[in-house]
């Protein structure tokens, strides 16, 4: 009898999930879905190395808008610019879906920005970008923090090379500097470069971003799963990493309550605060769990993923050596060796400006949008999308665009310089979004991405490492993706 009900129980479910991901009427094209893995079969039939690589595939198949279920839940794949940029324009998908995974973070609710939707994102973004921006947010303020970080990694770095050239592993050597520009902000506070709290959290905060695992999603399909061994394993270590994390911020948040001055500022945790003792509403969206939320996002979002993005600056540099003679070449002239960039001087340097955007769009740091959600049914590029339809922007797909770009896969700077070698803003480099939910930090992170490679190039030769074979420019996958562990041979610049 048991057995029997057993039985019927499945039969039931899986007619349930049958029903539940039948394809909607005028929904786009896509791959056939089953129950409980829904296109997950399909997809890895595909045989792709990364997510934006098995989206792109789609977007091959069946078009610049692919209907699927990931899982369980309805979804959207979208490729190519004019998708894109429709999606991004149309507000009705300016909302965020509420995973698993988020929430689980933070004890079953939604936190910060980045995740959080209508009323509370938007007087908490309005908030937190008015202030930030009164703090210096990417602003020639900020230049000071930034070189006092920068300073204090290139000493080291000479340190290690000492005189004559010596081999170097490349990956993560500019984690900890962006992590004290965006902890400075937050906290008022700098790590040292030793700290062994400091790198504790940074081995958190990659386990995080890490964090786009087949088997993470599964579980944000289905959370039970979670208890099931080979896959509890992997969400635990995320779930771990963003604890850590969300302790140390709510230990400088209890710290600030017990030795700030009400009339004072001394970073955001304490602008926050403030605020947050003015508010006297019993329907204020201004709490300790939002301040935390907040701070995460600024935290996990700036600090490891700019850092990234200055690897892939360093390892197209070793790649492509005749373009690493221009860079230094233009700098030499205009900056010299000994003083330190600053922003006024980026419109100054349209070389070093053309190779920085064409890492940007070759090798975006989320080459996958963060997901967006559609907040009512809507039509979009002719087809009907139901409410709380999952959707996720190819951004890869529009930077290695062929029709467009023409040679996607070919470094080539020069494809961002006019005739007269004058930088060309270009419309279709999207590693930051667009629209409403556009990187609210962008402006703070290509400051670090410009200064401190810029930098780094005044001081620094870098070449391939004699004996060992070239580095690959294929990337590690993940919610944020990192160039695989790379050696340079640095040789100090006199």
């Amino acid at each position: 009898m048991l057995v029997f009900l057993v039985l019927a129980g499945i039969a039931v479910y899986l007619l349930y999930q049958a029903i539940k991901l039948e394809r909607p009427h005028n929904f786009p094209p896509g791959p056939p879905n089953y129950p409980f893995v829904g296109a997950g079969l399909y997809l890895k039939s595909l045989n792709a190395k990364t997510g934006a690589e098995t989206f792109g595939k789609l977007g091959e198949i069946f078009g610049p808008v692919t209907g699927l279920y990931l899982g369980n839940i309805r979804a959207l794949v979208v490729n190519g610019y004019e998708a894109a940029k429709e999606m991004w324009g149309n507000d009705h998908f300016a909302a965020r879906p509420e995973l698993f995974q988020i929430k689980y973070v933070f004890s079953g609710q939604v936190r910060g920005i980045f995740n959080t939707n209508g009323d509370l994102w938007k007087e908490q973004r309005r908030f937190t970008i008015r202030n930030l921006r009164d703090i210096g947010f990417g602003k020639s303020s900020m230049e000071g923090l930034v070189h006092e970080e920068i300073q204090e990694t290139m000493t080291r770095l000479q340190s290690s090379v000492q005189e004559g050239s010596s081999t170097v592993h490349m990956n993560g050597r500019f984690t900890i500097s962006t992590t004290n520009i965006i902890w400075g902000i937050i906290n008022g506070k700098r790590y040292s470069h030793d700290d062994l709290k400091l790198h504790k959290l940074l081995e958190a905060l990659r386990e995080v971003l890490r964090a786009g695992d087949v088997k993470v999603n599964l579980i944000n399909n289905y959370p039970l799963t979670r208890f099931i061994p080979f896959l509890s394993k992997d969400f635990k270590i995320m779930a771990d990493g963003a604890a850590e994390i969300l302790s140390t911020i709510k230990e400088a948040v209890n710290s600030h309550k017990t030795t700030r001055d009400e009339n004072v500022s001394r970073d955001f945790i304490d602008t926050y605060l403030n605020k947050m003792d003015g508010e006297k509403s019993e329907n204020s969206t201004f709490s300790d769990d939002q301040l935390a939320g907040i701070c995460f996002d600024l935290f996990g979002a700036g600090s490891e993923s700019t850092a990234s993005q200055i690897d892939f600056a360093v390892l197209y540099m070793l790649l492509y050596p005749e373009i690493q003679e221009k860079v230094h070449a233009e700098i030499d002239s205009v900056i010299g060796k000994d003083t330190y960039a600053s922003m006024s001087d980026i419109p100054r340097l349209p070389y070093c400006e053309a190779v920085l955007t064409e890492i940007l769009r070759i090798c975006p740091i989320a080459p996958v949008s963060v997901p967006h959600a559609s907040i009512k049914n809507t039509k979009f590029m002719g087809y009907d999308i139901p409410k709380d339809t999952l959707c996720s922007i190819n951004i890869l797909s529009v930077h290695m665009d062929k029709s467009f770009w023409g040679d996607p896969e070919t470094f080539r700077p020069e494809r961002f310089l006019d005739q007269n070698g004058n930088f060309q803003k270009p419309e279709r480099v999207v590693a930051f979004g667009s629209g409403k939910r556009v990187c609210m930090g962008e402006t703070l992170a290509r400051m670090m991405y410009y200064l401190i490679f810029v930098s780094f190039m005044q001081k620094f030769k870098i070449e391939q490492v004699p004996g060992e074979s070239r580095p690959s420019r294929e990337v590690r996958d993940g919610f944020t993706v990192t160039p695989r562990p790379f050696n340079g041979k640095l040789t100090l610049r006199n």
